[in-house]
């Protein structure tokens, strides 16, 4: 059967988790076409111009949370990605940059503090929903809350910031 397992997994060191940066990518269809191997590094050399990843830095705890739903009652087996993410300091050219950008399904780049950069949305793109919090006290913050949902066929594939022009 195709969906046999062909091998097991070993107990590996300890790393660190937590989101970093955050890159946005406006949607583009030819990612999927050049995807071949889950597990191994994106390649997307292939696409001309080289996509542009809009970056934005994170602070504090921020994730990205990948669920496999499987059924055998359906038949199906997709995966649901979601991440919730502040951005500090709420102003106008912030108000346009996420109006702009909730009303699209960019691809997100999620880096990590171990290093690794997980591309999600290829085939779908994401869903971006945009909270502006204004704080109810002085002590409170101003900021966005972002969430991001991707629905895929396969999990994040791995990625590497040399395949993008960072902005």
């Amino acid at each position: 059967m195709a969906c046999d397992i062909s091998s097991g997994r070993t107990v590996k060191c300890k790393t660190v988790g937590g989101a970093k940066n955050i890159y946005f990518i406006n949607y583009i269809s030819d990612f999927r076409n050049d995807i071949t191997t889950i597990g191994v590094p994106f390649n997307i050399n292939g696409i001309s111009p080289t996509p542009t990843a809009y970056k934005f830095e994170l602070r504090g705890s921020q994730s990205m949370t990948t669920n496999n739903d499987s059924t055998r009652d359906n038949g199906t087996n997709f995966y649901s990605s979601t991440g919730t993410f502040k951005l500090g300091n709420v102003d106008t050219g912030a108000d346009s940059l996420l109006y702009t950008l909730s009303n699209g399904t960019p691809h997100l780049l999620v880096e990590g503090f171990d290093g690794m950069l997980y591309l999600y949305g290829v085939g779908n793109g994401c869903d971006v929903s945009v909270n502006r919090n204004m704080g109810a006290t002085m002590g409170d913050g101003t900021n966005y809350e972002l969430t991001v949902t991707a629905l895929e066929i396969h999990p994040a594939y791995d990625a590497e910031l040399n395949q993008f022009t960072i902005v």
